[in-house]
């Protein structure tokens, strides 16, 4: 992993931390309750020791059932690093991302452009991305990787119209194309903020928004400011210095763009993905945090300025505002009859929920069980309401993320991890919660469980590759603060910077333990009203443990945005990302007043919603497309080529 440090904010020694936990700072109150707990908690397992109702003397919550069979192959070593010709795919309207060093963090930018909807392609070749309107350099534009010659291939392509982004540029070729005198090489940097102008208030018009921290307070970001500007700021540093310039190119027919941008986003959007920032966020969920969504916007805005004919895809499907998940965690046997009155309840509104289940079937020190044949009927009534099962873990540990990742053997009933406290778990494994859960929930509901979500959102490093070894597509395991976005993203291996996983993570933005739920619905309606500006997830977890005031915020919530909003069971959702993140996109001009749209999908795909330039206008009114007044086109159910001819007004 040597390859990435150069790109690490200093300070930041996450690249081979061994336990890097993520953490909530609790009032002094909840510290007291925490305590009172534990103490309660110790009570009922010497309780439990002198009624002698321990583990061993239960007997099995699954006669005669035995499984999983099978062994999960673990990634136990390092993988060789993502290739970027994985994302060669080069669209005449595409961005054209130049990478000067192949080793450096740039699976960011690829992630993260395919979360906002923007179509790129990745190159190492100038030539290639000379044929585009919009190209990135990254991670870096200097005079060692960049000779006069392409200079001058660069300031060509400027003064025809074209626009260019560089990371960290630097020498000549910086002062060249982007008009200043010296790049200050900084190491010190905390923060950023946008300048108010016409550019920016297209992506940024709240306060979370204009405002950027670039590392917590014990630790500092690396990057470039830039002395004796002759262009415009877009944003500076906390001390005012410029963080990112451009320099605009009039031309004939359209101006181009020169953007210097002097902070690495692509690097900040993994480490933000991968959980590795703490205290970056001013709260831990419940909040509107979107400083990865607003750096990746900024680029957004820039492809389409400069790009003749620019097509981003939505986020939600049906040209919605924003994608609604109602998650609910079930820890217990009272919550699991709970259940089902909220299942009745979205039944009846057309709401398809997702319920992750603790599978426990071993009483312990923390909880006495309640996972057995005995439930079988309830698990039957929320699979017949059309609700979605996925797996809670077995133990519900917050050592979970410090478990030992196990054999890729484990099965039940051989399989006994056992709860002491709340820091304590014994007889576990990673593996064993992830194999055994999943098992036992697909025995009683017939579901593949596809989706997870760990106990206390107790994140393990390795999670991605261990969900992916036990045949897991979908995770919901980090709060959106914590990542510092509020849409999906896909993860990465280790939670590192270098090797993509096949899982995508979805998000929690609105829990219910951080006071009475409904006294927060107002809260809930604005944050959720702040999503829906830009299109994104708003991913809501609500305990079963009781109904009441839990269940009236979640009848509230629904009926404020039912309209507004595509509510779904999260593995529909994750299926309709996924295909979304494959699709591949071009444009032809067979003559100037017409464009014809080719869009490409290998999976079946409903509700596709694409905006393009104002002035297309549908040719074909047969096309089985819905085109909204503010040309957002959305495609029915397909898969394979869709072609769409377009007439320019």
């Amino acid at each position: 992993m040597k390859h990435v440090a150069k790109y690490i904010s200093k300070s930041d020694n996450s690249m081979n931390a061994a336990f890097y936990p993520s953490t909530l700072i609790v009032s002094k109150g909840k510290v007291i309750m925490m305590y009172l707990q534990r103490k309660l908690l110790m009570f009922i397992n010497l309780v439990c020791i002198l009624l002698a109702c321990s583990s061993e003397s239960e007997g099995p919550a699954f006669p005669n059932v035995q499984g999983p069979l099978h062994k999960s192959q673990l990634l136990l070593s390092e993988p060789s690093p993502t290739n970027f010709q994985n994302y060669k795919f080069a669209g005449s309207n595409h961005l054209a991302i130049l990478l000067t060093d192949e080793s450096s963090p740039w699976l960011g930018l690829a992630h993260g452009l395919k979360s906002v909807g923007i179509p790129f392609f990745m190159t190492n070749d100038i030539q290639q991305a000379l044929k585009h309107d919009v190209i990135l350099v990254y991670p870096n534009l200097n005079g060692a990787n960049t000779s006069s010659a392409d200079v001058e291939l660069f300031n060509r392509h400027l003064e025809a119209g074209n626009s260019l982004i560089a990371f960290s540029p630097t020498g000549y070729p910086g002062q060249r194309l982007f008009g200043f005198d010296e790049a200050d090489n900084r190491d010190h940097l905390q923060s950023l903020h946008f300048d108010a102008n016409e550019m920016t208030h297209r992506f940024s018009t709240r306060l979370q928004e204009t405002s950027i921290r670039l590392a917590s307070s014990n630790e500092t970001a690396l990057g470039y400011s830039y002395i004796g500007v002759d262009g415009s700021t877009i944003a500076k540093y906390g001390d005012d210095s410029s963080a990112m310039i451009y320099k605009a190119y009039p031309s004939p027919n359209r101006t181009g763009h020169a953007y210097a941008l002097g902070f690495d986003i692509s690097y900040y959007t993994l480490k933000a993905h991968n959980g590795r920032f703490y205290g970056v966020a001013d709260t831990y969920v419940n909040d509107y945090q979107a400083q990865v969504d607003t750096l990746l916007r900024l680029l957004a805005n820039i492809y389409v300025q400069g790009e003749s004919n620019p097509i981003q895809l939505a986020s939600s499907p049906h040209n919605k505002e924003f994608t609604a998940l109602i998650t609910h965690d079930i820890d217990y046997a009272k919550s699991l009859r709970n259940a089902l009155e909220y299942a009745e309840y979205e039944k009846s509104m057309g709401i398809k929920a997702t319920y992750f289940i603790q599978s426990k079937y071993i009483s312990d020190g923390y909880e006495q069980r309640f996972f057995s044949e005995a439930i079988r009927s309830s698990i039957d009534r929320l699979v017949e309401l059309g609700m979605e099962i996925a797996s809670h873990t077995v133990s519900h540990s917050n050592e979970f993320k410090n478990m030992p990742l196990g054999t890729g053997q484990e099965s039940y009933p051989s399989y006994r991890p056992y709860v002491e406290d709340f820091a304590t778990v014994k007889n576990a494994s990673i593996a064993g919660e992830l194999r055994v859960s999943k098992f036992l929930l697909e025995y009683l509901s017939n579901q593949v469980i596809k989706a997870f979500r760990p106990g206390h959102l107790s994140l393990p490093f390795s999670l991605p590759q261990m969900l992916e070894s036990t045949d897991y597509q979908y995770s919901s395991s980090i709060t959106a603060n914590e990542a510092l976005t509020h849409l999906p993203f896909q993860m990465m291996i280790d939670r590192k910077y270098d090797v993509e996983s096949q899982i995508f993570e979805f998000p929690v933005t609105i829990e219910d333990e951080a006071g009475k739920l409904l006294n927060r619905l107002d809260e809930a309606i604005e944050l959720a009203e702040h999503i829906s500006r830009h299109g994104g997830l708003v991913n809501i977890l609500i305990h079963t443990n009781i109904t009441g005031h839990k269940l009236e915020f979640e009848k509230r919530f629904i009926e404020t945005f039912k309209d507004r909003a595509w509510f779904t069971h999260l593995s529909e959702y994750g299926q309709w990302w996924r295909a979304r993140n494959s699709i591949h996109i071009d444009v032809e001009e067979p003559n100037p007043n017409v464009r014809i749209l080719i869009v490409e999908s290998d999976d079946e795909i409903e509700g596709l919603s694409l905006k393009v330039p104002i002035n297309w206008n549908l040719d074909d009114e047969q096309a089985k497309v819905d085109q909204s007044e503010h040309n957002v086109l959305t495609l029915q159910r397909f898969k394979g080529r869709r072609i769409l001819s377009f007439k320019l007004e």
